[in-house]
């Protein structure tokens, strides 16, 4: 065999490896140019919320949520308010503001947030629920679950009242 027969062969076995190669490649940069989109767009949403959630000024000078160390500048944290401002701001970026199936389909791609707090935190998940005879699925704020908890027990072994970090005692 002569030279250009092997280099046929060669080219004839070797030009679809590589052709195979570089599509493969090339879905593989497209999927992560379009993962550092979708990246983008939630932290830009995450970004919002947090500025949002952070206006909410308390007046109350007895509360100290313990986020400014000055006693005249409180912050309290709104969990709603974060959730709200991150769906919003997340359909602006997707560009489906005023689409409610859109919406309505985009929050059950994301099932949970979660808002850290100095003393517990709240959890917004998607939930179904019946108002006015009419069923919804949408994200909706748990009650704070705080990271710590005592009990108080009487004397005779009845239990009477526990407290929990930066709360008065429940009864």
């Amino acid at each position: 065999m002569k030279i250009t027969d092997f280099a046929l062969i060669f080219i004839g076995v070797a030009l679809p490896i590589i052709i195979i190669v570089y599509v493969n490649v090339s879905f593989t940069i497209k999927a992560e140019e379009q993962e550092m989109y979708y990246q983008k767009l939630i932290d830009s949403a995450i970004q919002d919320a947090t500025v949002a959630m952070k206006e909410v000024e308390n007046e109350d000078s007895e509360i100290d949520y313990g986020y400014s160390g000055e006693e005249d500048k409180k912050v309290s944290v709104n969990t709603q308010v974060a959730v709200d401002t991150f769906f919003k701001s997340f359909y602006n970026n997707l560009g489906i503001k005023g689409n409610d199936a859109a919406e309505k389909y985009i929050q059950l791609f994301v099932p949970v947030i979660a808002v850290v707090d100095y003393n517990g935190v709240q959890i917004s998940s998607i939930e179904n629920y019946t108002k006015n005879g009419v069923s919804y699925l949408e994200h909706k704020v748990k009650p704070k679950r705080y990271y710590t908890i005592s009990y108080d027990i009487v004397k005779d072994g009845r239990f009477i009242c526990c407290s929990m970090a930066g709360t008065d005692k429940i009864t």
